[in-house]
């Protein structure tokens, strides 16, 4: 029973250690786990903060390419539209013509 325990006790303990490089940079050591929750969460909330003003960013220069681009594409596209149904204009008027003149000899 006491070999269990000791042998718990040193499974608790490694578990519990870390290495402090995960945290700070340059310093290489192990620490307790439990004494460095503390750094952990500011660490994280660090990240969560800097992740958000990234993605932030992200947006802003998304949004100003958009503003910037769209103007070409609505061009683009009314050009091609203007081009597909430039004929099925053309046909229609034609066609109108056909049948105003047919009412007139009428």
């Amino acid at each position: 029973r006491i070999e269990k325990r000791l042998v718990q006790a040193e499974d608790e303990e490694v578990e519990l250690t870390m290495d402090v490089d995960l945290i700070q940079k340059g310093v290489w050591q192990r620490g307790n786990a439990r004494s460095l929750l503390p750094m952990l969460f500011e660490r994280k909330a660090d990240l969560n903060t800097r992740l958000k003003r990234a993605r932030a960013e992200i947006a802003i220069m998304i949004q100003c390419t958009y503003e910037l681009a769209v103007v070409h594409v609505q061009k683009i596209v009314r050009r091609y539209l203007v081009r597909c149904s430039l004929e099925s204009i053309r046909k229609a008027k034609d066609e109108f013509a056909r049948f105003c003149s047919v009412l007139e000899i009428q």
